[in-house]
């Protein structure tokens, strides 16, 4: 199998869209779908390893992947309390007053 077929694969098995996964490549849905799709040329080893990044595995666990075996996935409780965390963040953040928000992002900017 391909690698790029490896990477569709995952990608569905994580139920990440492709729209979410090229914005995270900083390239277009179309584009993304192409790259997907394959072609002639290789995959980058830095595309590559942003991908790993994306998907939260290593490089050489996309590059042995087989359809077959399971691939490790974030429990979803676990993925719930990171969001509700990243939320009370959002919500907090906005609740403040623009010179306090302002603040705050010149400190995390450091």
């Amino acid at each position: 199998m391909a690698t790029r077929e490896k990477i569709r694969m995952i990608r569905r098995l994580k139920d990440f869209s492709q729209d979410y996964v090229a914005h995270r490549l900083n390239m277009t849905q179309k584009s993304y779908s192409k790259f997907e799709r394959g072609g002639s040329k290789p995959i980058p080893q830095k595309r590559l390893g942003k991908i790993a990044e994306i998907f939260e595995m290593p490089v050489q666990e996309i590059l042995d992947f087989e359809p077959e075996k399971p691939i490790e996935m974030e429990p979803l409780e676990d993925k719930m309390s990171r969001m509700e965390i990243m939320l009370e963040k959002i919500l907090d953040f906005l609740g403040r007053r623009p010179e306090e928000r302002e603040r705050e992002k010149n400190r995390d900017l450091r």
